[in-house]
């Protein structure tokens, strides 16, 4: 399918984004994996365009809250653009959003969060948006230096989450799609990860496996809307295309799944 079946000059697809990062990060990162696989220059164009909104001439950041996890997720198109354009604008931009990461509180664990008083489910659908963003950096920038702390986020939500019984991270009303959001955010930062550092690697692999085995047994799933089984599909395609899931099993599943 071509994009120009969206009538980009008619701005219809443009005309989608909202500057809400929130809303704009699903549709943006998979506009990436569009550009990635057809190298239309009108995808690309429009990344560029919504890029643009971000950031001032001199890279620094205009019209989104520090304090919002959402622009995390959102966030993750600017490592595009930078490797796409070596435009020193973006580089700079992902430096001003993973500043935010550090000026975060944090649990007593050590668990990131948007003020220490936030829900436990608060800082489940927080952590979503900002763990890929995190450890693409710390692949792309920092050298791994913090591979540790993203490892960290996971483990203190697997074992504030997970019941061990129904392999599924239920604690605290999470919905099937809070779950769906995590494991498509799992399938993200594994995508992130460095292979040389096979534990990390290897432990972020079983924990997608093992929510997508909970998930596609849950009791509940034939009442997912369209946008859950689509945030699972996605989840297993990537889970497929990095190890974590096999292919012969799980790559059917996840196309009956897109229909």
């Amino acid at each position: 399918m071509k994009i120009d079946r969206f009538e980009l000059d008619g701005s219809l697809l443009a005309g989608m984004l909202t500057n809400i990062p929130a809303m704009d990060g699903c549709l943006l990162n998979g506009l990436v994996y569009y550009y990635k696989k057809t190298k239309e220059t009108a995808v690309r164009d429009i990344l560029v365009s919504y890029g643009n909104t971000w950031i001032d001439k001199d890279g620094s950041l205009k019209s989104i809250e520090d304090a919002s996890f959402a622009k995390f997720y959102a966030g993750n198109v600017l490592y595009f653009l930078y490797e796409e354009t070596q435009d020193e604008r973006y580089r700079k931009a992902i430096e001003s959003i993973k500043a935010g990461i550090e000026k975060k509180e944090r649990t007593k664990e050590g668990t990131i969060c948007v003020e220490k008083t936030a829900s436990d489910l608060a800082i489940f659908r927080a952590l979503s948006n900002l763990l890929p963003f995190y450890m693409r950096y710390e692949t792309v920038f920092h050298k791994k230096e913090n591979y540790n702390d993203v490892m960290l986020q996971f483990k203190n939500i697997r074992d504030r989450f997970f019941d061990e019984d129904k392999m599924l991270y239920l604690k605290e009303e999470a919905s099937l799609t809070d779950m769906a959001w995590f494991a498509l955010a799992l399938a993200q930062t594994i995508e992130a990860t460095s292979e040389e550092i096979y534990e990390q690697y290897h432990a972020l692999q079983t924990m997608l496996r093992e929510s997508i085995k909970g998930m596609l047994a849950y009791d509940k799933l034939e009442e997912a809307d369209a946008s859950t089984l689509f945030m699972m599909s996605a989840a297993m395609l990537m889970g497929c295309r990095e190890r974590a899931l096999l292919t012969e099993k799980y790559e059917k599943k996840a196309d009956e799944m897109l229909h």
